[in-house]
């Protein structure tokens, strides 16, 4: 079973297949499609026949699709419940979340994600999703032809480059033998990954390997193209190919020409609205988790910017690098550049679709949502004209046994009727009429038999043709000659005689 994930960006379609081999994920395939950057481009319309082209290149039988809502669509709460099952957790969701979420409980669809388990207790991540949502999502897929397995959040699937996905939630004993104990636990080593996409970046935070918050930063490459495309008075498409191509921060101005001093500046300009988001996000986390970060770790493709890292180290004061989002994965192709810094969402999404029970995928696909039974819809598929004909042969058939049997009963009935009229009219009563049929019924049987009795040999028939046939009292040489029968049968027509 092939897992495809497939990643609908702003700027591109991402498209990865990720196979299972032994217990690690292979990523067998990559593909982009970008789209228009001209402002007048429908860009709905290109993602569908994105999708249809990607529909056609695969057996819907032997595929699972999962497609993603973007993190800043949705709601997300860490929450810990005093019990471990899942499903258990699952419906105590809307309950618990009603006076912390800004949505309507009854338009809005609930998932979770188990973080860690801590002795009976379930840490969990939080996802609340508006339905409107999700049904334009799932329109968007369907008219892509398209029916997406799961349905999950796109920074949830990008988090599975960094965990032990396969392996089912880590779980940890704490103790409360001191109750009045009041000593700050030491500082655990946190880390934190920053995606930089076209629109928007994600922020992920761990403890220990483990998930404990997701940030979404309505901050992207986008954001430098503006600021590019007003600086040096150059259409927004034009300057998107100068931040992917020719664009740089100058850690030092000694030598640059004027134009090179004004787009460095350009650059640092639309990254100090990031670098301030960092700083508030990063200290709130500390605060809240108790943690320490030895570094931020920078993907995608606002990453590759030169000198976006010292820069970034130099602003919020902490170690930033780029890091290699696959280092946990297998690939059957050369990994470039290009394909780490557009690819992880999308291989993301497809390990959701490898997930097991253990261990399952985040997925919005639930309640009224829920996938339906592919077999079922490709069996109709194929044999929905034969079925219809089937169906209506057999309406007909049932149709024309009611009616005869309502039109036989009716002549029936008319029958009776009519013969009770006849036995008023001659004075007789019904009994006596139908003993009067009975008899004339017997007369006609007994006439039937006697019929058949006519052409019927009888012994005694064959007995007396016999002595006519049987000299008597005939003399040879003047002696009586006589005849002595030891054995005489008769079978109908058949005559033996001895």
């Amino acid at each position: 079973m092939k897992s495809v994930g497939i990643d609908i960006g702003s700027y591109s379609v991402k498209v990865a297949e990720v196979t299972m081999s032994r217990k690690s994920a292979v990523v067998t395939d990559f593909k982009e499609y970008p789209l228009s950057t001209q402002p007048q481009a429908d860009k709905t319309l290109e993602v569908i026949e994105i999708l249809r082209n990607v529909s056609s290149q695969y057996d819907s039988a032997q595929t699972k699709f999962t497609i993603a809502v973007a993190q800043n669509e949705v709601s997300v709460r860490r929450k810990t419940f005093p019990f471990r099952e899942r499903q258990k957790i699952i419906k105590s969701l809307a309950f618990e979340l009603e006076d912390e979420i800004p949505l309507d409980l009854e338009d809005t669809t609930f998932e979770a994600k188990i973080l860690e388990i801590q002795n009976t207790s379930s840490v969990i991540m939080v996802c609340a999703c508006p339905n409107e949502t999700i049904n334009a999502h799932l329109e968007r897929a369907k008219e892509g032809h398209i029916d997406p397995s799961v349905l999950s959040v796109d920074a949830f699937a990008l988090s599975n480059l960094f965990e032990e996905w396969i392996l089912p939630p880590p779980q940890t004993t704490t103790t409360t033998d001191d109750p009045e104990k009041t000593q700050i636990d030491q500082k655990k080593r946190g880390r934190l990954i920053l995606m930089m996409g076209h629109q928007r970046s994600l922020l992920l935070a761990y403890s220990s390997d483990s998930l404990v918050s997701i940030r979404s930063i309505l901050w992207g490459g986008s954001d430098i193209a503006r600021n590019i495309s007003r600086a040096f008075s150059i259409p927004p498409a034009e300057a998107l190919k100068v931040v992917q191509l020719r664009s740089y921060i100058l850690m030092n101005s000694a030598g640059a020409n004027k134009d090179q001093i004004l787009l460095s500046n350009t650059v640092t300009e639309a990254i100090a609205e990031l670098s301030r988001e960092l700083k508030f996000s990063i200290i709130e986390l500390q605060t809240e988790f108790n943690l320490f970060f030895p570094q931020l770790e920078i993907i995608g493709g606002v990453s590759n910017l030169q000198n976006i890292a010292p820069y970034l180290t130099q602003v919020i004061e902490l170690p930033v690098n780029q890091t290699k989002p696959f280092e946990r994965l297998t690939f059957t192709f050369e990994v470039t550049q290009a394909i780490e810094a557009a690819a992880p969402i999308a291989v993301g999404l497809a390990i959701e679709g490898l997930k097991t029970a253990r261990n399952p995928s985040l997925n919005l696909r639930r309640g009224l949502y829920i996938k339906q039974n592919q077999t079922f819809n490709l069996f109709w598929e194929k044999w929905k004209s034969a079925v219809q004909i089937a169906g209506a042969a057999v309406l007909v058939i049932f149709i024309h046994s009611v009616l005869r049997d309502t039109i036989s009963s009716t002549l029936s009935d008319k029958a009776e009727d009519a013969l009770t009229e006849q036995a008023k009219k001659v004075g007789k009563t019904s009994a006596t009429i139908e003993k009067y049929l009975t008899d004339q019924k017997s007369l006609i049987k007994g006439r039937e038999s006697l019929a058949k009795l006519d052409h019927y040999t009888s012994a005694l028939d064959v007995l007396s043709k016999l002595t006519q046939k049987i000299p008597q009292n005939q003399k040879e040489n003047g002696t009586n000659l006589t005849i002595d029968i030891t054995k005489l049968s008769i079978d109908n027509e058949d005559l033996v005689i001895e």
